[in-house]
């Protein structure tokens, strides 16, 4: 009989359980949960502004070579196409470094550009580093004017 009163409590609770679980496992999904995680180790612009402006200088180069006399800056994305909160601030800075390049030719807009810098940042060697790789593209023909790949380090602010 003790057993008995053991049961009418703890199997109510198990299915209550296993019901919040079900719903909390469909109401955030693995991508919402694991930002959330990993926000932490994301590169701020901030802490690397000397890098991204290094980037900015070497591609500003290169689109005055080319005469391209305007450019749009986008939000990067992540290795999926889905933007973040990293990814905006990072475009943010590089757009910052971008109009600060010396003797630049060219002005950054936001539409009817004749170059569109598209972004994405993928972490990698356990969110150790992160590549980050720029692409400036034709906004008439799609081609590609030029590209960088580079990696940042995580910043020694940023906790692990």
């Amino acid at each position: 009989m003790k057993h008995w009163k053991f049961f009418k409590i703890i199997v109510p609770c198990s299915f209550l359980l296993q019901g919040f679980s079900f719903l909390m496992f469909v109401l955030l999904s693995p991508d919402i949960a694991l930002s959330e995680k990993t926000r932490q180790y994301y590169p701020s612009a901030k802490e690397h502004s000397q890098k991204i402006k290094q980037i900015a200088g070497f591609i500003a180069v290169e689109i005055n070579r080319r005469g391209i006399k305007t450019v749009e800056v986008r939000e990067f994305t992540d290795i999926k196409g889905r933007p973040s909160a990293v990814g905006k601030d990072i475009a943010k800075e590089f757009e910052r470094q971008m109009a600060a390049a010396e003797g630049r030719g060219f002005a950054i807009i936001k539409n009817d550009a004749k170059a569109v810098v598209t972004g994405t940042l993928a972490p990698f060697k356990e969110r150790e580093k992160w590549q980050i790789k720029i692409k400036v593209l034709s906004a008439e023909t799609g081609a590609v004017i030029t590209a960088y790949t580079g990696i940042l380090k995580k910043a020694k602010g940023v906790k692990k």
